[in-house]
């Protein structure tokens, strides 16, 4: 199956999907590469942010394992509203700044 979705103007082609991706749910996902020394830097602020903030599916996909998605850049975090709609997150990779980027979106 093949799903597009639009974020920060950039369409991205997901073959695949993981049925642990679902899209019907808010989501913030991390797509990391276990080599990269920013991914590295932010990931504990990341793990802080747990599985659920106010209803927001939280999730982090390592990029060999998941080569599927086009994301050209680590760390890509991508929010998604759960209906069809996505936006690349371009905020602070800090425990409080994604917390308060997540609370707007409630």
């Amino acid at each position: 199956m093949l799903r597009l979705l639009v974020a920060g103007g950039i369409v991205y082609y997901m073959m695949n999907m993981p049925p642990s991706l679902d899209l019907t749910k808010p989501s913030f996902t991390l797509y990391y590469a276990s080599w990269c020394p920013h991914c590295k830097t932010m990931m504990p602020d990341w793990d802080a942010l747990g599985s659920n903030v106010n209803g927001i599916v939280i999730r982090k996909l390592e990029q060999k394992q998941n080569t599927e998605y086009d994301v050209s850049g680590y760390p890509t975090i991508i929010y998604r509203d759960g209906k069809g709609n996505g936006e690349k997150y371009e905020g602070k990779r800090t425990l409080e700044d994604m917390k308060a980027y997540l609370s707007a979106k409630v």
